[in-house]
């Protein structure tokens, strides 16, 4: 058999097959109980060096059918009802928490979090020492020093990598002057530069996939690996499963794979330096998938994105074309004209297919209102709402971009295609003249602050209560009383047409109350897959602490595009950003 190679789009995993190697042993005669007690793949736990929390809705929709919960050697913990609550010292880099249901086993990946407690100090005279960076989403208010004699103090524990970062001296942004290394920022300016040393590339082990055969798969180790974990769905593949040696591991699939159309072998390994990457390999009924082919729009993981905002796109109605008629708003920020129509006739036309296209992501579709808001200086111009993300109903399709039989149509004819189709959706804030404005003013968040400052454009210090801007109130997702019917809104959408998911606008700026508790509505009543992705600028963590089993898909990652620009436009800046991003 010729090796085969192909790569899943979007999401750091690996899937590669190749020659057939032999194998005499039967499988494993073991049998997992498999009662999807988890939906989906649980994503991987960071144990944080004190205490971790763990809430178990994000894996288990039924917290009452956990009997159990266990950890590997070191840790402990404390659990009510739906949380978890690990200590102590995780005595291996990776391993599992079992939650069990009658007698059952189901596997979430542990990781060990390696982080350096940082020391920044700062003498000199001032009353409000404080700093902000890539390790605290640019929030100065979360990490203001303390006075100890002469100097001022902080104390920081901060994973391996580089961060750019400013003190804040009595509301003066200023480079820490202790700092060895700087950084162009971008924009004109310098911060200080903070490098923690990652472990070395070279020295941490990675798993490459090698080559299967109908029972088995190999997977290549680059160094010996002291430890390894291996599931197939939630399951922890041990024992007679599992055949390894230093330079490779040969995983036996387990013969109950056979039953299901889609299923996962995940891998993962670790040794001195650090952890690898993980390796994902899809299966169909048991055996490796092999040719892209094989995939379908359900496999999340095979996703290429087409973003297209609708009213700059394709024009194929134009008897809903109505430019908002205001004298203040310039041509190119009034409406153009495209609509849902435009995209149904470029699906036909077989535009997408062309490009290798499989996942179309359309811009907001809510009704907008018909004047004009915003101010921009130069050139002087007002705005209408074409980009959509001034909704002034959550339910109702803009007639200037179609009815609910045109987005019906686009459905039907993406979906013959085999191409995905998720919509933008917008829940942090409406529009003044949205009716929720006046009917329940207690669901927004005060426009202005404590001190009288006016909440606008605060993305980081007052990040889940800022409005981006006077005539767009934001909602208050920290209330259980207002994520109730926001998120029903957004599952309208899901239940009144086909659609495949959601990018999620400004999903920093929303509380985990909100994403929660629509995954556990999106995983109880609807029935087929479901992606959603989200947009955060801020740290890694920030970014990462919306994703995961129980929340969100994936998110963007603006961090890595950041430096991408940097270096690919800009002579100055040499690749190792992006290496080092």
């Amino acid at each position: 058999m010729p090796t085969l190679k192909f790569s899943f789009a979007g999401i750091i995993s690996t899937v590669v097959v190749g020659l057939l190697i032999t194998s005499c042993d039967p499988p494993p005669a073991v049998r997992f109980t498999d009662e999807a007690l988890i939906t989906g793949q649980a994503s991987p736990i960071l144990i944080q060096p004190d205490t971790t929390v763990v809430n178990l809705e994000d894996y288990v929709l039924n917290v009452a059918a956990i009997d159990s919960v266990s950890l590997p050697s070191g840790l402990s913990l404390t659990r009510n009802q739906v949380e978890v609550k690990v200590f102590g010292t995780m005595t291996s880099k990776i391993g599992t928490m079992n939650v069990w249901n009658h007698g059952q086993a189901y596997g979430i990946p542990l990781q060990k979090v390696n982080k350096t407690n940082v020391r920044f100090t700062y003498r000199g005279i001032a009353t409000e020492v404080k700093t902000k960076g890539e390790f605290n989403a640019w929030n100065a208010n979360s990490s203001i020093f303390t006075k100890a004699g002469d100097q001022f103090e902080l104390s920081l524990w901060l994973t391996p990598g580089n961060y750019q970062y400013l003190f804040v001296i009595d509301g003066k942004e200023v480079r820490d002057p202790a700092a060895k290394d700087s950084m162009d920022n971008g924009m004109g300016k310098y911060n200080s530069l903070l490098r923690i040393p990652r472990p070395d590339p070279a020295k941490v082990v990675q798993v490459i996939s090698k080559s299967f055969t109908p029972s088995t798969i190999t997977v290549a180790l680059t160094h010996p690996a002291k430890e390894v974990t291996v599931y197939w769905k939630n399951f922890l593949l041990e024992g007679k499963f599992l055949q390894q040696t230093d330079q490779e591991l040969t995983i036996t699939i387990p013969a109950q794979a056979k039953e299901e159309d889609r299923s996962f072998i995940r891998v993962w390994a670790a040794n001195d330096e650090g952890i690898s990457n993980d390796v994902l390999i899809p299966l169909q009924k048991g055996e490796v998938v092999q040719n892209a082919s094989q995939l379908t729009r359900q496999d999340k993981e095979a996703q290429v994105l087409y973003f297209m905002m609708i009213d700059r796109f394709q024009n194929g109605n134009p008897t809903n074309d109505e430019p908002v008629k205001d004298p203040t708003i310039l041509p190119k920020a009034n409406y153009y004209g495209g609509d849902i129509a435009g995209v149904t006739q470029k699906l036909k036309d077989g535009y997408f297919q062309k490009l290798g296209i499989n996942t179309l992501w359309l811009s907001p579709i809510s009704q907008n209102p018909k004047g004009a808001y915003g101010k921009y200086k130069d050139p002087a111009t007002t705005f209408s709402g074409y980009h959509g993300y001034w909704p002034v109903s959550l339910q109702q399709i803009d007639y200037r971009f179609g009815t609910k039989a045109e987005l019906e149509e686009l459905l039907a004819e993406a979906h013959k295609q085999n191409i995905n189709v998720i919509l933008d959706y917008v829940a942090h804030h409406v529009h003044k003249e949205h009716p929720l404005v006046k009917l329940k003013p207690e669901w927004f968040t005060p426009l202005y602050l404590p001190d009288g400052t006016i909440n606008t454009e605060r993305w980081d210090d007052q990040r889940l209560t800022t409005w981006f801007d006077v005539f767009m109130p934001t909602l208050d997702l920290r209330k259980p009383e207002v994520v109730g019917p926001m998120t029903d809104s957004a599952m309208y959408w899901l239940e009144k047409y086909e659609l495949d998911g959601f990018r999620h606008d400004a999903s920093k700026h929303i509380d985990l109350l909100f994403w929660r508790e629509l995954s556990k509505k999106v995983k109880s009543k609807v029935k087929r897959p479901i992606y959603q992705i989200g947009e955060t600028y801020g740290s890694r963590e920030l970014v990462n602490s919306y994703v995961n089993t129980g929340m969100l898909d994936a998110q963007f990652d603006f961090n890595v595009y950041d430096d991408a620009v940097n270096a690919f436009a800009r002579n100055e800046v040499p690749f190792t950003r992006i290496t080092n991003s």
